[in-house]
């Protein structure tokens, strides 16, 4: 019984420790709004439509740390479009959406991020 006591307690003390390991709310209005800028410049450029931020989450982990942004596109706000952000690179990693908007992409040889 002392062992499980002993392991809970270990286990609550590096939970703590690493809950702490986030971003300052300046640091994340920053990244959000970055990542904004360059989401509506993306979706303009490749969907030649305007993005609606709606909603977003910042993903932090080992491997990667990326902002998903949720919004909608200007005049049709009931179809969720889900913009991912590679915070290391600075760059639009993936889109989801409905299959009318994903297959209303223009393909422009000379648009950045193709």
């Amino acid at each position: 019984m002392n062992t499980i006591l002993k392991c809970c307690t270990v286990l609550i003390i590096i939970l703590t420790i690493l809950g702490g390991c986030g971003f300052s709310t300046a640091q994340e209005e920053e990244i959000v709004e970055s990542a904004t800028t360059v989401s509506i410049k993306y979706i303009k450029t490749h969907y030649n439509t305007d993005f609606v931020l709606k909603n977003y989450n910042i993903e932090e982990n080992s491997v990667f740390a990326r902002i998903h942004l949720y919004g909608y596109i200007k005049g049709n706000d009931t179809d969720l479009i889900r913009i991912s952000y590679d915070l290391d690179s600075k760059e639009i990693v993936n889109v989801t959406g409905p299959d009318w908007f994903i297959n209303s992409k223009v393909i422009d040889k000379n648009a950045p991020y193709s």
